[in-house]
């Protein structure tokens, strides 16, 4: 095994030059370079904009946010903050507000003892601080160790004792082991020797980075190769299992989107160490870079608006300041790619100042994607408009909805059932979660009652019981999703259709076999202003505005509009919070369903932004077996079941298995073109028939009965989008 002494001795000096491109001779001096490197790290500050510094600090100061991600957004040393904890530590190393015999999963109230000792020694250790080399500082440092060892503090979940606490301890051990004494020394290695190679996805990359600090600590360079090996071994396409799919979707706890939670702190995490490995003989492969970068630029980038990330995204840590707090979070890997990764730097500004520094001022232009964007893998989308976005997430029975663990998320079972989140400004959901109606999430059918909650557990998951859910976009404005709910003894056939002034909602075949009643909510966010009702029918509100937002049904069924001051508390969100009470004006808008209906239904359409809007439907059929719309030459249909659907005068189309298809119904330069996708992935082939004879990619006129078949293999397709260009010859 062989050792190479680290010392914290080193002159600052090491460390600009590290970042200057220059080399050691031999690995032993590569591994040095990467030690300062780290070190430098803890003081340096990425983010250039003083108010967004300030907006941080404020975050933390109020949101009490047990997300690693979150508590590590500060960046560089606060002297201030180091010398007032310094104070309030008792002579014996602990402080008095920390509860040391909690035994909360979540939210460790010990754990703050080690992010204090950290605060204290990146003020200690920074050249620039009026704490560098402080005596006092110093032995305060030493005896909030020595009670930390004394007190061998063990929280019941695994991931603080392994991953979490190792994780801010590691950086303390590092900037102060140049004084360390032999046992503390000891002391520290045993300690982050909790750390062990292993797991899978952002967890195996969390315990590699703990263990590659200890290698530091230890001078074992076998023991860093290792661990580096480790930690970038997930920068790959994870075809199955857990980690990036090939849709540049991250999951982890199975087939579960988690963009917010393990992917972000997955971004951030390989982010940092492509930054700090750049220019040595550890810097990632051009493959390792390739696959980060896309899924920064084509996975997570999509997760955040103006400066918000989505709900749907941020997985079970609805937590107080999550929304903006995990933008921010991402806004740091983005800052460590700038620097790694510098042939994209342009991109990667685009993304930042555009939806994370929203509002700051750049040398640049914003820009934000301007089509849908799916993630079959995840059954989750974003769609844009003109000055909006929507986001929709669904589930099915092979992709998991939601997941309470550490009693995180309690009330969260319908997160996957269909919710569709609407943003213009960003903020519309901002911590509205203690006040929410959790049975009336945006776009989701459900019974109206708390009493299918399984209340105060520890742990459990929530997915939709039926395959069909999916999604169909053609790279085009428009795109389309469906999926059929089966959950609780619920059904429901549910379709969006995303247009660049509205969206259109379908559902149908709406039952339930509980004694409950059935709501199907349009709306439920953050108050701001009042109703106006635009129609009416029969007395009752079937269109309003709202926040600058119009909500319309499309067959009369009358809107349950309610605007209140909703009180909740953050313990109805996750155990760890406690019980005060929250207020907040809240508007929610929603169709009854009433209880235990046969066969209900709905159909309306949200148009963001806009002082006039036409109220026409758009719908040529909605049934249970087919949900269809026409606008323009475009016809986007979901067949729920096999069937025909007659778009126009002189066409017909049949379809042999459930799918979702677009097609223009009038020649677009000279041709027509069709798309269609198997949301179940359990089709091998599916057969459209036109009336007429036509020519393209697998048709096949049949004389006799004057139509033509196309045939599309969809094995091993896994939701994919098939186009196909045809010609009508008669």
């Amino acid at each position: 095994m062989k050792k190479i002494g680290l010392f914290l001795a080193i002159p600052v000096w090491v460390a600009w030059i590290a970042g200057t491109g220059c080399c050691y001779a031999g690995g032993g001096g590569e591994m040095l370079r990467v030690g300062e490197r780290i070190k430098a790290s803890y003081y340096r500050v990425l983010n250039d904009a003083p108010e967004i510094r300030e907006e941080i600090r404020d975050l933390l100061e109020q949101s009490a946010n047990p997300d690693i991600m979150i508590r590590e957004l500060k960046e560089g040393s606060d002297p201030r903050q180091a010398e007032r904890l310094m104070r309030s530590m008792r002579p014996d190393g602990s402080w008095s507000d920390i509860d040391y015999a909690d035994q909360s999963r979540s939210g460790w109230a010990p754990s703050y003892h080690a992010e204090r000792l950290r605060t204290m020694a990146v003020a200690y250790g920074d050249p620039d601080s009026p704490l560098f080399r402080s005596r006092v500082l110093s032995e305060a440092l030493h005896r909030g160790l020595a009670w930390w060892f004394a007190g061998n503090f063990r929280c019941p979940n695994w991931w603080y004792n392994q991953i979490g606490v190792p994780k801010m301890l590691g950086a303390v051990f590092l900037l102060l082991e140049a004084e360390l004494g032999g046992e503390e020394l000891q002391q520290a290695i045993r300690y982050m020797e909790n750390s062990r190679l292993g797991q899978t996805g952002q967890n195996s990359v969390w315990l590699a980075e703990n263990v590659l600090i200890r290698s530091l600590l230890q001078g074992d360079e076998e023991l860093f190769l290792r661990a580096r090996a480790v930690l970038l071994k997930e920068l790959r396409i994870h075809e199955t299992g857990e980690g990036i799919r090939p849709d540049y979707s991250f999951q982890q706890h199975g087939p579960q989107q988690q963009f917010g939670n393990y992917g972000l702190a997955f971004a951030n995490t390989e982010a940092y160490w492509a930054r700090i490995f750049s220019g040595t003989e550890y810097a990632l492969s051009e493959e390792q870079l390739s696959v980060l970068r896309n899924y920064l630029l084509q996975g997570m980038r999509f997760t955040v608006y103006k400066g918000y990330m989505h709900v749907g995204a941020c997985g079970r840590q609805l937590f107080r300041g999550s929304l903006r707090g995990k933008a921010l979070s991402l806004g740091k890997a983005l800052r460590n790619m700038m620097e790694a990764d510098t042939a994209y730097r342009k991109q990667y500004e685009t993304c930042y100042y555009t939806d994370i520094a929203a509002g700051v001022r750049w040398n640049g232009t914003d820009q934000r994607p301007a089509t849908p964007r799916f993630f079959p893998f995840s059954d989750y989308g974003v769609c844009p408009g003109d000055g909006w976005l929507a986001e929709l997430k669904m589930s099915s029975s092979r992709v998991i909805g939601s997941e309470t663990v550490n009693s995180e998320n309690l009330l969260g079972n319908y997160l996957g059932m269909g919710a569709l989140f609407l943003y213009k400004t960003g903020a519309e959901y901002r911590d509205i979660f203690p006040v929410w109606d959790w049975t009336k999430l945006p776009g989701v059918t459900a019974f109206d009652t708390e009493a299918l909650f399984p209340g105060k557990i520890g742990a459990a998951t929530f997915q939709n019981k039926h395959a069909f859910a999916g999604s169909l976009s053609t790279g085009g404005p428009e795109g389309s999703a469906a999926m059929v709910v089966k959950n609780d003894g619920l059904t429901a056939l549910k379709s969006w259709f995303f247009l660049h002034d509205r969206v259109i909602c379908l559902g149908s075949g709406i039952r339930g076999e509980q004694p409950y009643r059935i709501t199907t909510a349009v709306e439920q966010k953050n108050g701001n202003g009042s109703v106006t009702v635009l129609k009416e029918h029969n007395g009752q509100p079937v269109a309003c505005r709202y926040d600058d937002v119009v909500y319309a049904s499309l067959d009369n069924r009358p809107l349950q509009i309610r605007t209140d001051t909703a009180a909740g508390n953050w313990n109805r969100v996750a155990a760890f919070y406690d019980t005060t009470e929250v207020r907040k004006p809240r508007f929610t808008l929603w169709f009854d369903h009433g209880v235990s209906p046969a066969s209900a239904r709905y159909a309306y359409a949200i148009f963001p932004g806009k002082e006039e809007v036409s109220l026409k439907s758009h719908i040529i059929r909605q049934d249970e077996q087919v949900h269809a719309i026409q606008t323009g030459p475009y016809i986007q249909c979901v067949f729920f079941q096999p069937d025909s659907l007659q778009p126009a005068e002189d066409l017909v189309l049949r379809i042999d298995r459930p799918c979702m298809v677009q097609m223009s119904i009038a020649q677009q330069e000279g041709a027509y073109r069709l798309a269609l996708c198997d949301p179940s992935w359990q089709e091998e082939e599916i057969t459209v028939t036109l009336t007429g004879k036509w020519e393209g990619q697998g048709c096949r006129y049949e004389p006799a009965a004057g139509c033509t078949r196309l045939t599309v293999d969809v094995r091993q397709a896994q939701g994919k989008t098939f186009s196909r260009v045809l010609f009508r010859l008669e």
